[in-house]
Protein backbone atom coordinates (compact mmCIF):
# COMPACT_ATOMS: atom_id res chain seq x y z
CA UNK A 1 0.00 0.00 0.00
CA UNK A 2 3.10 2.32 0.87
CA UNK A 3 4.40 1.53 -2.90
CA UNK A 4 0.90 2.52 -4.21
CA UNK A 5 0.44 5.87 -2.14
CA UNK A 6 4.10 6.51 -3.42
CA UNK A 7 2.88 6.99 -6.94
CA UNK A 8 1.22 10.08 -8.03
CA UNK A 9 -1.91 10.57 -9.76
CA UNK A 10 -0.41 12.07 -12.65
CA UNK A 11 1.57 9.13 -12.98
CA UNK A 12 -1.08 6.66 -12.89
CA UNK A 13 -2.90 8.89 -15.60
CA UNK A 14 0.30 8.55 -17.81
CA UNK A 15 0.87 5.19 -17.06
CA UNK A 16 -3.01 4.34 -18.18
CA UNK A 17 -2.42 6.54 -21.31
CA UNK A 18 0.89 4.08 -22.19
CA UNK A 19 -1.05 0.97 -21.67
CA UNK A 20 -3.71 2.60 -23.87
CA UNK A 21 -1.06 3.52 -26.57
CA UNK A 22 0.58 0.09 -26.36
CA UNK A 23 -3.53 -1.40 -26.94
CA UNK A 24 -3.82 0.62 -30.18
CA UNK A 25 -0.37 -0.47 -31.43
CA UNK A 26 -1.12 -3.88 -30.52
CA UNK A 27 -4.33 -3.43 -32.56
CA UNK A 28 -3.06 -1.87 -35.63
CA UNK A 29 0.42 -4.11 -35.67
CA UNK A 30 -2.56 -6.96 -35.79
CA UNK A 31 -4.87 -5.47 -38.79
CA UNK A 32 -1.60 -4.48 -40.66
CA UNK A 33 -0.56 -8.82 -40.01
CA UNK A 34 -4.17 -9.81 -41.13
CA UNK A 35 -3.98 -7.41 -44.11
CA UNK A 36 -1.60 -9.73 -46.07
CA UNK A 37 -4.08 -12.98 -45.84
CA UNK A 38 -6.31 -10.55 -48.08
CA UNK A 39 -3.51 -10.80 -50.94
CA UNK A 40 -4.66 -14.42 -50.89
CA UNK A 41 -7.70 -14.18 -51.69
CA UNK A 42 -7.08 -12.05 -55.02
CA UNK A 43 -4.14 -14.71 -55.86
CA UNK A 44 -6.76 -17.59 -55.72
CA UNK A 45 -8.89 -15.31 -57.79
CA UNK A 46 -6.63 -14.33 -60.30
CA UNK A 47 -5.71 -18.18 -60.82
CA UNK A 48 -8.98 -19.02 -61.24
CA UNK A 49 -9.84 -16.54 -63.78
CA UNK A 50 -6.53 -17.62 -65.69
CA UNK A 51 -8.07 -21.18 -65.77
CA UNK A 52 -11.61 -20.38 -66.95
CA UNK A 53 -10.20 -18.01 -69.47
CA UNK A 54 -7.70 -20.66 -70.40
CA UNK A 55 -10.83 -23.50 -70.72
CA UNK A 56 -12.70 -20.86 -72.96
CA UNK A 57 -10.15 -20.50 -74.93
CA UNK A 58 -10.23 -24.81 -75.05
CA UNK A 59 -13.44 -25.05 -76.20
CA UNK A 60 -12.62 -22.85 -78.94
CA UNK A 61 -9.74 -24.39 -80.48
CA UNK A 62 -12.09 -28.23 -79.83
CA UNK A 63 -14.80 -26.86 -81.74
CA UNK A 64 -12.60 -25.96 -84.62
CA UNK A 65 -10.87 -29.27 -84.39
CA UNK A 66 -14.01 -31.12 -84.27
CA UNK A 67 -16.11 -29.24 -86.63
CA UNK A 68 -13.56 -28.39 -89.07
CA UNK A 69 -13.07 -32.45 -89.13
CA UNK A 70 -9.44 -32.28 -88.62
CA UNK A 71 -9.75 -35.33 -86.97
CA UNK A 72 -9.97 -37.47 -89.83
CA UNK A 73 -6.38 -36.37 -90.54
CA UNK A 74 -3.38 -35.58 -89.36
CA UNK A 75 -2.36 -32.28 -87.28
CA UNK A 76 -5.05 -30.01 -85.16
CA UNK A 77 -4.14 -31.51 -82.11
CA UNK A 78 -1.59 -29.71 -80.96
CA UNK A 79 -3.20 -26.70 -80.14
CA UNK A 80 -5.68 -28.48 -78.06
CA UNK A 81 -2.79 -30.32 -76.35
CA UNK A 82 -1.22 -26.56 -75.80
CA UNK A 83 -4.00 -25.26 -74.25
CA UNK A 84 -4.07 -28.11 -71.83
CA UNK A 85 -0.75 -27.91 -70.48
CA UNK A 86 -1.22 -24.20 -69.45
CA UNK A 87 -4.43 -25.30 -68.34
CA UNK A 88 -2.85 -28.13 -66.03
CA UNK A 89 0.21 -25.28 -65.20
CA UNK A 90 -2.93 -22.83 -63.47
CA UNK A 91 -4.66 -26.23 -62.02
CA UNK A 92 -1.39 -27.07 -60.41
CA UNK A 93 -1.09 -23.28 -59.01
CA UNK A 94 -4.73 -24.05 -57.52
CA UNK A 95 -3.66 -27.09 -55.89
CA UNK A 96 -0.68 -24.81 -54.38
CA UNK A 97 -3.77 -22.24 -53.00
CA UNK A 98 -6.04 -24.75 -51.87
CA UNK A 99 -3.25 -25.93 -49.23
CA UNK A 100 -3.97 -22.57 -47.61
CA UNK A 101 -6.38 -21.91 -44.98
CA UNK A 102 -8.33 -19.36 -47.66
CA UNK A 103 -10.01 -23.16 -49.25
CA UNK A 104 -9.01 -25.86 -47.05
CA UNK A 105 -10.92 -24.69 -43.96
CA UNK A 106 -14.56 -23.27 -46.26
CA UNK A 107 -16.71 -26.34 -47.38
CA UNK A 108 -18.40 -25.52 -49.96
CA UNK A 109 -14.92 -23.89 -51.65
CA UNK A 110 -12.98 -27.14 -50.86
CA UNK A 111 -15.70 -28.94 -52.62
CA UNK A 112 -15.50 -26.82 -55.59
CA UNK A 113 -11.91 -27.42 -56.05
CA UNK A 114 -12.17 -31.27 -55.62
CA UNK A 115 -15.12 -30.90 -58.70
CA UNK A 116 -13.06 -28.76 -60.73
CA UNK A 117 -9.96 -30.70 -60.12
CA UNK A 118 -12.27 -33.97 -61.25
CA UNK A 119 -13.64 -33.01 -63.80
CA UNK A 120 -10.77 -31.79 -65.56
CA UNK A 121 -9.17 -34.90 -65.05
CA UNK A 122 -12.04 -35.90 -67.13
CA UNK A 123 -11.31 -34.00 -69.91
CA UNK A 124 -7.69 -34.85 -70.23
CA UNK A 125 -8.77 -38.44 -70.36
CA UNK A 126 -11.20 -37.25 -73.18
CA UNK A 127 -8.58 -35.36 -74.93
CA UNK A 128 -6.24 -38.12 -74.87
CA UNK A 129 -8.24 -39.89 -77.38
CA UNK A 130 -9.80 -37.72 -79.41
CA UNK A 131 -6.80 -37.72 -81.76
CA UNK A 132 -8.19 -41.75 -82.10
CA UNK A 133 -11.46 -40.46 -83.10
CA UNK A 134 -11.88 -41.64 -87.18
CA UNK A 135 -15.83 -41.26 -87.03
CA UNK A 136 -17.57 -37.93 -86.82
CA UNK A 137 -20.07 -39.45 -84.22
CA UNK A 138 -16.97 -40.72 -82.13
CA UNK A 139 -15.72 -37.55 -82.61
CA UNK A 140 -18.98 -35.51 -81.54
CA UNK A 141 -19.34 -37.73 -78.75
CA UNK A 142 -15.66 -36.68 -77.45
CA UNK A 143 -16.46 -33.44 -78.39
CA UNK A 144 -19.57 -33.30 -76.10
CA UNK A 145 -18.25 -35.24 -73.27
CA UNK A 146 -15.46 -32.59 -73.22
CA UNK A 147 -17.75 -29.44 -73.37
CA UNK A 148 -20.40 -31.03 -70.95
CA UNK A 149 -17.10 -30.86 -68.35
CA UNK A 150 -15.55 -27.39 -69.26
CA UNK A 151 -19.52 -26.16 -68.40
CA UNK A 152 -19.47 -27.94 -65.11
CA UNK A 153 -15.45 -26.40 -64.38
CA UNK A 154 -16.81 -22.98 -65.80
CA UNK A 155 -19.94 -22.95 -63.74
CA UNK A 156 -17.93 -24.54 -60.48
CA UNK A 157 -15.13 -21.52 -61.00
CA UNK A 158 -18.28 -18.97 -61.34
CA UNK A 159 -19.51 -20.53 -58.25
CA UNK A 160 -16.39 -20.43 -55.95
CA UNK A 161 -15.24 -16.77 -57.31
CA UNK A 162 -18.57 -15.63 -55.49
CA UNK A 163 -17.71 -17.58 -52.54
CA UNK A 164 -13.93 -16.09 -52.37
CA UNK A 165 -15.65 -12.77 -52.91
CA UNK A 166 -18.18 -13.35 -50.04
CA UNK A 167 -14.71 -14.33 -48.14
CA UNK A 168 -13.27 -11.74 -48.75
CA UNK A 169 -15.88 -9.05 -48.04
CA UNK A 170 -16.57 -11.08 -44.59
CA UNK A 171 -12.73 -11.26 -44.10
CA UNK A 172 -12.62 -6.98 -44.62
CA UNK A 173 -15.79 -6.61 -42.84
CA UNK A 174 -13.96 -8.28 -39.73
CA UNK A 175 -10.88 -6.47 -39.89
CA UNK A 176 -12.59 -3.35 -39.50
CA UNK A 177 -14.98 -4.14 -37.11
CA UNK A 178 -11.65 -5.11 -35.39
CA UNK A 179 -10.57 -1.63 -36.10
CA UNK A 180 -13.60 -0.21 -34.60
CA UNK A 181 -13.73 -2.39 -31.61
CA UNK A 182 -9.66 -1.55 -30.65
CA UNK A 183 -10.80 2.22 -30.96
CA UNK A 184 -14.10 1.77 -28.98
CA UNK A 185 -12.14 -0.21 -25.82
CA UNK A 186 -9.27 1.80 -25.94
CA UNK A 187 -11.47 5.35 -25.37
CA UNK A 188 -13.12 3.44 -22.93
CA UNK A 189 -9.91 2.83 -21.26
CA UNK A 190 -8.55 6.32 -21.74
CA UNK A 191 -12.60 7.53 -20.00
CA UNK A 192 -11.58 5.95 -17.08
CA UNK A 193 -8.18 6.92 -16.76
CA UNK A 194 -9.86 10.41 -16.74
CA UNK A 195 -12.33 10.21 -14.70
CA UNK A 196 -9.74 8.16 -12.07
CA UNK A 197 -7.66 11.35 -12.32
CA UNK A 198 -10.84 14.09 -11.76
CA UNK A 199 -12.19 11.89 -8.55
CA UNK A 200 -9.38 10.41 -7.00
CA UNK A 201 -11.82 7.64 -6.87
CA UNK A 202 -9.66 4.69 -7.51
CA UNK A 203 -11.50 1.88 -5.38
CA UNK A 204 -15.12 2.29 -6.54
CA UNK A 205 -13.49 2.23 -10.18
CA UNK A 206 -11.76 -1.02 -9.97
CA UNK A 207 -14.73 -2.30 -8.05
CA UNK A 208 -17.04 -1.38 -11.09
CA UNK A 209 -13.89 -2.53 -14.04
CA UNK A 210 -14.14 -5.91 -12.06
CA UNK A 211 -18.08 -6.34 -11.90
CA UNK A 212 -17.42 -5.15 -15.83
CA UNK A 213 -15.18 -8.22 -16.35
CA UNK A 214 -17.36 -10.18 -14.77
CA UNK A 215 -20.29 -9.37 -17.20
CA UNK A 216 -18.60 -9.83 -20.13
CA UNK A 217 -16.92 -13.49 -19.25
CA UNK A 218 -18.99 -16.20 -18.04
CA UNK A 219 -21.24 -14.04 -15.70
CA UNK A 220 -23.01 -12.17 -17.68
CA UNK A 221 -25.67 -11.22 -14.73
CA UNK A 222 -23.10 -9.73 -12.26
CA UNK A 223 -24.46 -6.10 -11.68
CA UNK A 224 -22.31 -3.06 -10.15
CA UNK A 225 -22.88 -1.68 -6.61
CA UNK A 226 -24.91 0.89 -6.30
CA UNK A 227 -25.26 2.23 -2.92
CA UNK A 228 -24.07 5.45 -2.75
CA UNK A 229 -26.20 8.61 -4.32
CA UNK A 230 -23.09 10.47 -5.56
CA UNK A 231 -21.82 10.57 -9.05
CA UNK A 232 -20.39 7.09 -8.64
CA UNK A 233 -24.06 5.50 -7.46
CA UNK A 234 -25.59 6.92 -10.63
CA UNK A 235 -23.30 5.82 -13.01
CA UNK A 236 -23.35 2.48 -11.80
CA UNK A 237 -27.02 2.52 -11.92
CA UNK A 238 -26.98 3.14 -14.89
CA UNK A 239 -24.42 0.93 -16.58
CA UNK A 240 -27.11 -1.81 -14.33
CA UNK A 241 -29.95 -0.69 -16.83
CA UNK A 242 -27.45 -0.43 -19.93
CA UNK A 243 -26.54 -4.21 -18.74
CA UNK A 244 -30.35 -4.97 -18.52
CA UNK A 245 -31.25 -3.85 -22.01
CA UNK A 246 -28.20 -4.97 -23.52
CA UNK A 247 -29.16 -8.51 -22.08
CA UNK A 248 -32.62 -8.35 -23.19
CA UNK A 249 -31.11 -7.10 -26.71
CA UNK A 250 -29.06 -10.28 -26.38
CA UNK A 251 -31.61 -12.36 -26.27
CA UNK A 252 -33.80 -10.93 -28.97
CA UNK A 253 -31.21 -10.70 -31.07
CA UNK A 254 -30.14 -14.48 -30.48
CA UNK A 255 -33.76 -15.15 -31.52
CA UNK A 256 -33.93 -13.53 -34.86
CA UNK A 257 -30.45 -15.35 -35.61
CA UNK A 258 -31.67 -18.28 -34.71
CA UNK A 259 -34.53 -17.67 -37.25
CA UNK A 260 -32.64 -16.15 -39.78
CA UNK A 261 -30.28 -19.17 -39.42
CA UNK A 262 -33.57 -21.52 -39.90
CA UNK A 263 -34.46 -19.30 -42.84
CA UNK A 264 -31.51 -19.46 -44.65
CA UNK A 265 -31.11 -23.44 -44.27
CA UNK A 266 -34.51 -23.64 -45.93
CA UNK A 267 -33.61 -21.07 -48.35
CA UNK A 268 -30.09 -23.49 -49.31
CA UNK A 269 -31.99 -26.51 -49.55
CA UNK A 270 -34.63 -24.98 -52.22
CA UNK A 271 -31.80 -23.50 -54.03
CA UNK A 272 -30.45 -27.04 -53.99
CA UNK A 273 -33.09 -28.60 -55.35
CA UNK A 274 -33.89 -26.28 -57.53
CA UNK A 275 -29.92 -26.65 -58.94
CA UNK A 276 -30.68 -30.62 -59.36
CA UNK A 277 -33.81 -29.92 -61.12
CA UNK A 278 -32.37 -27.17 -63.79
CA UNK A 279 -29.31 -30.19 -64.11
CA UNK A 280 -31.63 -32.13 -65.49
CA UNK A 281 -33.15 -30.44 -67.78
CA UNK A 282 -29.66 -30.17 -69.47
CA UNK A 283 -28.68 -33.48 -69.42
CA UNK A 284 -32.04 -35.28 -70.79
CA UNK A 285 -35.04 -34.88 -72.71
CA UNK A 286 -37.25 -37.65 -70.94
CA UNK A 287 -40.30 -36.16 -69.40
CA UNK A 288 -41.13 -39.01 -66.64
CA UNK A 289 -37.38 -38.22 -65.78
CA UNK A 290 -37.59 -34.67 -64.87
CA UNK A 291 -40.83 -34.49 -63.69
CA UNK A 292 -39.70 -37.27 -61.07
CA UNK A 293 -36.77 -35.71 -59.95
CA UNK A 294 -39.31 -32.26 -59.32
CA UNK A 295 -41.98 -34.48 -57.65
CA UNK A 296 -39.22 -36.39 -55.11
CA UNK A 297 -37.73 -32.63 -54.59
CA UNK A 298 -41.14 -31.60 -53.93
CA UNK A 299 -41.84 -34.09 -51.21
CA UNK A 300 -39.46 -33.89 -49.79
CA UNK A 301 -39.05 -30.34 -48.98
CA UNK A 302 -42.97 -29.79 -48.45
CA UNK A 303 -43.40 -32.84 -46.50
CA UNK A 304 -46.14 -34.07 -48.50
CA UNK A 305 -47.31 -37.76 -48.23
CA UNK A 306 -47.98 -38.27 -51.73
CA UNK A 307 -48.23 -36.41 -54.90
CA UNK A 308 -49.14 -36.50 -58.77
CA UNK A 309 -48.15 -34.53 -61.88
CA UNK A 310 -50.55 -34.01 -64.81
CA UNK A 311 -49.64 -32.75 -68.20
CA UNK A 312 -51.53 -31.52 -71.56
CA UNK A 313 -51.83 -34.09 -73.71
CA UNK A 314 -49.80 -32.61 -77.13
CA UNK A 315 -51.65 -32.86 -80.31
CA UNK A 316 -55.01 -33.24 -78.97
CA UNK A 317 -57.82 -33.04 -81.40
CA UNK A 318 -60.67 -32.82 -78.99
CA UNK A 319 -62.49 -29.46 -77.99
CA UNK A 320 -61.31 -29.98 -74.19
CA UNK A 321 -58.23 -30.38 -73.43
CA UNK A 322 -56.91 -34.09 -71.79
CA UNK A 323 -53.77 -34.27 -69.49
CA UNK A 324 -52.40 -37.36 -68.71
CA UNK A 325 -50.70 -38.82 -65.36
CA UNK A 326 -47.16 -38.70 -66.16
CA UNK A 327 -45.97 -39.27 -62.38
CA UNK A 328 -46.86 -40.04 -59.45
CA UNK A 329 -45.15 -41.09 -56.20
CA UNK A 330 -47.44 -43.04 -53.42
CA UNK A 331 -50.41 -43.09 -55.24
CA UNK A 332 -52.20 -46.90 -55.27
CA UNK A 333 -52.47 -48.85 -58.90
CA UNK A 334 -56.27 -47.94 -58.68
CA UNK A 335 -55.75 -44.72 -58.77
CA UNK A 336 -53.75 -44.45 -61.55
CA UNK A 337 -56.11 -46.84 -63.37
CA UNK A 338 -58.97 -44.34 -62.79
CA UNK A 339 -57.03 -41.47 -62.90
CA UNK A 340 -54.54 -41.80 -66.10
CA UNK A 341 -56.58 -39.43 -68.38
CA UNK A 342 -58.48 -36.62 -67.25
CA UNK A 343 -60.03 -33.12 -68.08
CA UNK A 344 -58.56 -29.75 -67.05
CA UNK A 345 -61.52 -29.51 -64.44
CA UNK A 346 -61.07 -32.90 -63.13
CA UNK A 347 -57.09 -32.50 -62.69
CA UNK A 348 -57.29 -29.42 -60.55
CA UNK A 349 -60.32 -31.59 -58.65
CA UNK A 350 -63.17 -28.74 -59.86
CA UNK A 351 -61.10 -25.45 -58.25
CA UNK A 352 -60.87 -22.81 -60.97
CA UNK A 353 -57.13 -22.13 -61.54
CA UNK A 354 -56.55 -18.41 -61.80
CA UNK A 355 -53.16 -16.21 -62.82
CA UNK A 356 -50.00 -18.25 -61.89
CA UNK A 357 -50.10 -18.65 -58.12
CA UNK A 358 -50.86 -22.39 -55.97
CA UNK A 359 -54.20 -23.42 -54.68
CA UNK A 360 -54.86 -25.01 -51.72
CA UNK A 361 -58.41 -26.85 -50.26
CA UNK A 362 -59.29 -29.16 -48.01
CA UNK A 363 -61.02 -32.38 -49.22
CA UNK A 364 -63.92 -31.70 -47.21
CA UNK A 365 -64.44 -28.52 -49.38
CA UNK A 366 -64.12 -30.54 -52.55
CA UNK A 367 -66.96 -31.21 -55.07
CA UNK A 368 -64.51 -33.87 -57.67
CA UNK A 369 -64.34 -37.65 -58.21
CA UNK A 370 -61.52 -37.38 -56.22
CA UNK A 371 -62.72 -36.48 -53.07
CA UNK A 372 -63.81 -40.63 -51.46
CA UNK A 373 -60.33 -41.68 -53.11
CA UNK A 374 -58.66 -39.17 -51.20
CA UNK A 375 -61.11 -40.08 -48.14
CA UNK A 376 -60.04 -43.79 -47.99
CA UNK A 377 -56.35 -42.62 -48.31
CA UNK A 378 -56.62 -40.49 -45.26
CA UNK A 379 -55.50 -37.15 -46.97
CA UNK A 380 -56.92 -34.00 -45.38
CA UNK A 381 -55.63 -31.27 -48.39
CA UNK A 382 -54.25 -30.63 -51.44
CA UNK A 383 -52.01 -27.96 -52.77
CA UNK A 384 -52.38 -27.65 -56.73
CA UNK A 385 -49.61 -25.37 -58.74
CA UNK A 386 -50.10 -24.97 -62.23
CA UNK A 387 -47.64 -25.47 -64.59
CA UNK A 388 -47.58 -21.95 -66.84
CA UNK A 389 -45.93 -21.50 -70.14
CA UNK A 390 -46.46 -18.48 -72.07
CA UNK A 391 -49.42 -17.78 -70.04
CA UNK A 392 -50.86 -21.22 -71.23
CA UNK A 393 -51.43 -24.08 -68.47
CA UNK A 394 -49.23 -27.32 -69.79
CA UNK A 395 -50.04 -29.19 -66.39
CA UNK A 396 -50.47 -29.51 -62.87
CA UNK A 397 -49.02 -30.28 -59.94
CA UNK A 398 -50.77 -31.91 -57.15
CA UNK A 399 -49.56 -32.49 -53.49
CA UNK A 400 -51.48 -33.90 -50.79
CA UNK A 401 -51.27 -34.44 -46.78
CA UNK A 402 -52.49 -36.17 -44.21
CA UNK A 403 -52.80 -32.82 -42.00
CA UNK A 404 -54.57 -29.79 -43.49
CA UNK A 405 -51.76 -27.74 -42.14
CA UNK A 406 -48.53 -28.91 -43.35
CA UNK A 407 -48.76 -26.33 -46.30
CA UNK A 408 -47.03 -23.49 -45.07
CA UNK A 409 -46.90 -20.73 -47.84
CA UNK A 410 -42.91 -20.67 -48.43
CA UNK A 411 -43.45 -24.46 -49.62
CA UNK A 412 -46.02 -23.78 -52.06
CA UNK A 413 -43.71 -20.62 -53.24
CA UNK A 414 -41.58 -23.50 -53.46
CA UNK A 415 -43.89 -25.38 -56.08
CA UNK A 416 -44.06 -22.52 -57.88
CA UNK A 417 -40.67 -21.67 -58.72
CA UNK A 418 -40.18 -26.02 -59.58
CA UNK A 419 -43.31 -25.53 -61.30
CA UNK A 420 -41.73 -22.59 -63.58
CA UNK A 421 -38.51 -24.99 -64.15
CA UNK A 422 -40.47 -27.79 -65.37
CA UNK A 423 -42.14 -25.38 -67.60
CA UNK A 424 -39.21 -24.37 -68.98
CA UNK A 425 -38.55 -28.02 -69.31
CA UNK A 426 -41.51 -29.11 -70.88
CA UNK A 427 -41.00 -26.85 -73.49
CA UNK A 428 -37.11 -27.01 -74.31
CA UNK A 429 -38.36 -31.05 -75.09
CA UNK A 430 -41.33 -30.24 -77.37
CA UNK A 431 -39.06 -27.74 -79.19
CA UNK A 432 -36.47 -30.64 -79.68
CA UNK A 433 -38.90 -32.89 -80.75
CA UNK A 434 -40.59 -30.37 -83.46
CA UNK A 435 -36.85 -29.68 -84.61
CA UNK A 436 -35.95 -32.96 -84.67
CA UNK A 437 -38.81 -34.16 -87.01
CA UNK A 438 -38.74 -30.79 -89.22
CA UNK A 439 -34.72 -32.18 -89.70
CA UNK A 440 -35.63 -35.66 -90.12
CA UNK A 441 -38.64 -34.79 -92.63
CA UNK A 442 -36.49 -32.02 -94.89
CA UNK A 443 -33.53 -34.88 -94.62
CA UNK A 444 -35.77 -37.38 -96.06
CA UNK A 445 -37.01 -35.20 -99.34
CA UNK A 446 -33.55 -34.45 -100.18
CA UNK A 447 -32.70 -38.28 -99.78
CA UNK A 448 -35.36 -39.23 -101.39
CA UNK A 449 -35.26 -36.54 -104.20
CA UNK A 450 -34.58 -37.31 -107.71
CA UNK A 451 -32.80 -34.56 -108.30
CA UNK A 452 -29.30 -34.43 -107.38
CA UNK A 453 -29.09 -31.95 -104.45
CA UNK A 454 -25.98 -30.98 -102.10
CA UNK A 455 -26.84 -28.95 -98.58
CA UNK A 456 -23.63 -26.83 -97.45
CA UNK A 457 -23.45 -25.23 -94.21
CA UNK A 458 -22.88 -21.22 -93.95
CA UNK A 459 -19.36 -21.81 -94.90
CA UNK A 460 -19.80 -23.43 -97.66
CA UNK A 461 -18.61 -27.07 -96.65
CA UNK A 462 -21.16 -29.62 -97.84
CA UNK A 463 -22.77 -31.41 -94.89
CA UNK A 464 -25.42 -33.60 -97.11
CA UNK A 465 -25.66 -35.40 -100.38
CA UNK A 466 -28.57 -37.90 -101.64
CA UNK A 467 -27.94 -40.98 -104.29
CA UNK A 468 -29.07 -38.58 -107.28
CA UNK A 469 -25.80 -36.54 -106.87
CA UNK A 470 -23.46 -39.60 -105.67
CA UNK A 471 -24.69 -41.23 -109.27
CA UNK A 472 -24.64 -37.77 -111.27
CA UNK A 473 -20.86 -36.94 -109.78
CA UNK A 474 -19.23 -40.36 -109.66
CA UNK A 475 -19.08 -40.18 -105.67
CA UNK A 476 -18.40 -43.70 -104.53
CA UNK A 477 -18.95 -42.97 -100.52
CA UNK A 478 -20.43 -39.77 -98.85
CA UNK A 479 -16.99 -39.36 -97.03
CA UNK A 480 -15.53 -38.25 -100.54
CA UNK A 481 -17.29 -34.99 -100.10
CA UNK A 482 -19.15 -34.42 -96.60
CA UNK A 483 -17.32 -32.70 -94.53
CA UNK A 484 -14.05 -31.92 -96.81
CA UNK A 485 -15.80 -30.28 -100.40
CA UNK A 486 -16.42 -26.37 -99.70
CA UNK A 487 -17.81 -24.95 -102.88
CA UNK A 488 -16.59 -21.60 -102.19
CA UNK A 489 -12.75 -23.01 -102.35
CA UNK A 490 -13.70 -24.88 -105.49
CA UNK A 491 -11.17 -23.96 -107.34
CA UNK A 492 -12.91 -24.92 -110.91
CA UNK A 493 -15.61 -22.78 -110.27
CA UNK A 494 -13.28 -19.60 -109.08
CA UNK A 495 -11.45 -20.33 -112.43
CA UNK A 496 -14.66 -19.49 -114.11
CA UNK A 497 -16.12 -16.26 -111.71
CA UNK A 498 -19.06 -18.07 -109.94
CA UNK A 499 -17.69 -17.51 -106.87
CA UNK A 500 -19.33 -14.18 -106.95
CA UNK A 501 -22.57 -15.43 -107.81
CA UNK A 502 -22.60 -17.94 -105.27
CA UNK A 503 -21.61 -15.66 -102.37
CA UNK A 504 -25.30 -14.17 -103.19
CA UNK A 505 -27.01 -17.36 -102.38
CA UNK A 506 -25.20 -17.28 -99.17
CA UNK A 507 -26.49 -13.68 -98.67
CA UNK A 508 -30.22 -14.58 -99.05
CA UNK A 509 -30.64 -14.90 -102.72
CA UNK A 510 -31.79 -17.75 -104.69
CA UNK A 511 -29.05 -18.64 -108.15
CA UNK A 512 -29.86 -20.22 -111.53
CA UNK A 513 -27.03 -20.51 -113.53
CA UNK A 514 -25.86 -23.15 -116.15
CA UNK A 515 -21.84 -24.20 -116.61
CA UNK A 516 -19.07 -26.74 -117.65
CA UNK A 517 -18.08 -28.38 -114.58
CA UNK A 518 -15.58 -31.67 -114.43
CA UNK A 519 -15.50 -32.50 -110.41
CA UNK A 520 -12.12 -34.56 -110.84
CA UNK A 521 -10.46 -31.26 -111.14
CA UNK A 522 -11.39 -29.69 -108.18
CA UNK A 523 -7.89 -29.83 -106.06
CA UNK A 524 -9.17 -30.31 -102.48
CA UNK A 525 -11.22 -33.44 -102.86
CA UNK A 526 -9.93 -36.72 -104.84
CA UNK A 527 -13.38 -37.73 -106.87
CA UNK A 528 -12.84 -39.67 -110.45
CA UNK A 529 -15.77 -37.87 -112.52
CA UNK A 530 -16.24 -36.59 -115.91
CA UNK A 531 -16.84 -33.15 -117.38
CA UNK A 532 -20.61 -32.37 -117.89
CA UNK A 533 -22.80 -29.65 -118.32
CA UNK A 534 -25.11 -28.46 -115.59
CA UNK A 535 -28.02 -25.67 -114.99
CA UNK A 536 -27.55 -25.63 -111.47
CA UNK A 537 -29.87 -23.43 -108.71
CA UNK A 538 -28.80 -22.84 -105.73
CA UNK A 539 -31.13 -20.91 -102.88
CA UNK A 540 -30.89 -20.37 -98.75
CA UNK A 541 -32.35 -22.16 -96.00
CA UNK A 542 -33.42 -19.35 -93.28
CA UNK A 543 -33.70 -19.95 -89.41
CA UNK A 544 -36.36 -17.69 -87.29
CA UNK A 545 -34.14 -14.88 -87.30
CA UNK A 546 -33.84 -14.85 -91.01
CA UNK A 547 -30.10 -15.53 -90.79
CA UNK A 548 -28.64 -18.15 -93.59
CA UNK A 549 -28.29 -21.43 -92.17
CA UNK A 550 -27.45 -23.86 -95.11
CA UNK A 551 -27.49 -23.39 -99.03
CA UNK A 552 -29.15 -26.10 -101.30
CA UNK A 553 -27.63 -26.60 -104.67
CA UNK A 554 -29.66 -28.75 -107.24
CA UNK A 555 -28.45 -29.78 -110.47
CA UNK A 556 -29.86 -31.17 -113.76
CA UNK A 557 -27.46 -32.76 -115.99
CA UNK A 558 -27.78 -31.03 -119.41
CA UNK A 559 -25.61 -32.91 -121.22
CA UNK A 560 -28.03 -35.77 -121.47
CA UNK A 561 -30.86 -33.26 -122.45
CA UNK A 562 -28.73 -32.09 -125.36
CA UNK A 563 -27.80 -35.10 -126.41
CA UNK A 564 -31.38 -36.40 -126.58
CA UNK A 565 -32.69 -33.00 -128.65
CA UNK A 566 -29.55 -33.55 -130.80
CA UNK A 567 -30.75 -36.90 -131.87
Amino acid sequence: MSMKRKISITQKLLLFVSVFFILAVSGSWFFISSVKEFDKYAEISSVMSSIKGDVAEMEYVLDIFVIGGYYKGEGGIEGIYEKAALIDKQMENLQGLARGEVISNNPMLYGNYKTIVSNWKIIKEKTSILNTATLKENAFLIHNDIDLKTFLIKNQLDKSGELIGDARAKFISNAAMLVVKSLIVSLFIALIALYIFYRKAIKPIKDMAAAAEKMEGSNPGVRFEADSGDEIGILASTLNKLADTASNVHIVFEKKILDKTKELESRTRELIALNRIANSIGRTFAYDEILGIAMNELLLMSGSNTGWIYLVEPNSNDSEEKLILRVHKGMPHTFVREFKEVGMEEAAMGQPIKGRGHIFANITEMDSKFRPFMNDMGIEAVCMIPIIYADNIVGIINLACKKHNIFANEYCLFGEAVAAEVAVAIENINLFQRERKSKQFMEKIIYQSPISTTMVDKDGVCIMINSACKRLFGIKEDGQIIGRYNILKDNVLDEMGYIPLLNRAFKGESVDMEIEYDISKVEHIQVKGRPRRFKVKAFPILDNDGSVINVVIMHEDMSKKEQFTGK
